[in-house]
């Protein structure tokens, strides 16, 4: 038989295994099979990290926080005929068509797609990396939880409690926003210390790559919580509990959070792709484009997600590294991997503008949907509605139902009204 891999179970891959998984029977005939590669057994709903982040433990325990937070991928799979392999990558090799796994060795494919994400960017800010916290995954999530929680119980009486947020991209936003709001009911809980909030950002503009409109309402939202925003304010080190910005300037901070980036998944760098610091660059199809257009490639690779770099002629950029675009990418790799089998023409992955989603703070969201803005109360409805409108695409409707409204009443004891 031969193998069509997917490397990571991320919103991407998932999807593009997914997509593949209804064909199994039309591939198996052919003798293919397809393979699922994940270094962890579940799959994580990254946009409710946020949230994990600022529920209290009276509220859920990490079991509860798990359970509607992440997914396992065997059962995910149910009814596919996939497998499902937790291992991690070490190597790949796209001349011989190998990939070096750490538990089971070698193992060939004829068809790849590459769907690892990207690894955090701490930009060479000395000092970032060994003092902040991020904001990746259910552990990171618990563990900014924890760190507060702790904060809290020991700060001193006649000091205030610093929070400093590195990067006012929408993680940066959603995460600061909802502390904010999850202070608020802490000091009237434990009336112990008073804990500021600060989103700092290099840009001249929080959530700099979006609309202008969406930019403004999060930017009054923030203010009328009561965050200290300082854009335009590159840090330069972290040092002790400083951080020093341009100019000298120097913040004390009790808890640090960076939420400044990506780069490139380092097992990227060693292949023979056209690639940035942000991934590899990827043709109409979603195949890695050659370095050297005379190498030679046994099978194919298809790069998507965070990992890849397609470039958008519409907007003269690349598509945004958002969940949405990597579930459109995930199905048209997965399209052109059957019509490549088949023999037929290739779809084109055609970008769009695609709607998202920005919380800000309890029961406040804002959504954009085409050329329509959305906020408040409503926006976050729709937030809602479209949670669940993802969670019934990967696993049938009555446990989806289940998961979601598990999450819904969890996270609405964390959110206030206004």
């Amino acid at each position: 038989m031969e193998n069509i891999v997917i490397l990571g179970a991320g919103f991407g891959g998932l999807r593009a295994a997914m997509k593949l998984g209804r064909k199994t029977k039309w591939l198996t005939k052919r003798g293919y099979q397809v393979i699922l590669i994940d270094k962890n057994p579940y799959h994580t709903y990254t946009p409710t990290l946020y949230e994990v982040a600022t529920t209290s433990k009276e509220t859920a325990n990490y079991l509860d926080l798990k359970r509607v937070t992440t997914y396992p991928i065997a059962e995910l799979l149910k009814g596919y005929n996939i497998q499902f392999r937790q291992d991690t990558v070490k190597n790949i090799d796209v001349r011989k068509g190998q990939i070096e796994l750490e538990r089971e060795g070698t193992l060939p494919y004829s068809q790849l797609i590459f769907a690892l994400g990207a690894k955090i960017n701490y930009f060479g800010i000395k000092g970032m990396e060994e003092r902040c916290f991020t904001l990746k995954t259910l552990t990171d999530a618990l563990a900014i939880r924890d760190a507060i929680l702790d904060r809290i119980d020991t700060t001193k009486y006649d000091r205030d409690l610093n929070v400093v947020i590195c990067g006012a991209g929408s993680t940066g936003v959603e995460l600061t926003a909802e502390l904010q709001e999850w202070f608020a009911e802490l000091k009237k809980e434990r009336g112990k210390c008073n804990i500021k909030t600060t989103l700092i950002d290099a840009s001249p503009k929080i959530l700099a790559r979006l609309d202008g409109k969406v930019i403004r309402k999060a930017e009054k939202r923030l203010k009328k919580l009561g965050v200290n925003i300082l854009t335009n304010s590159l840090v330069e080190k972290v040092a002790g509990d400083k951080i020093t910005l341009k100019g000298d300037i120097r913040i004390r901070y009790d808890i640090l959070i960076w939420t400044g980036g990506v780069e490139a998944n380092p097992l990227t760098q060693t292949l023979p792709f056209r690639k940035t610091n942000s991934g590899v660059e990827v043709d109409k199809t979603l195949k890695a484009k050659l370095l050297n257009k005379r190498t030679k490639l046994k099978g194919e690779v298809y790069v998507i997600g965070d990992s890849a770099i397609f470039k958008d002629n519409r907007t003269r950029g690349s598509v945004p590294q958002l969940a949405r675009p990597a579930i459109s990418e995930g199905s048209i790799a997965a399209s052109n991997i059957i019509k490549s089998i088949a023999g037929k023409t290739k779809k084109d992955f055609k970008p769009m503008d695609y709607p998202y989603i920005v919380p800000v703070g309890g029961k406040y969201a804002i959504v954009k949907l085409g050329p329509l803005v959305i906020s408040g109360i409503l926006g976050w409805i729709l937030k809602g509605l479209i949670e669940l409108n993802y969670l019934t695409s990967i696993m049938p409707p009555k446990r989806a139902l289940k998961i979601w409204y598990a999450g819904l009443i969890m996270f609405m004891k964390n959110d206030r009204l206004g």
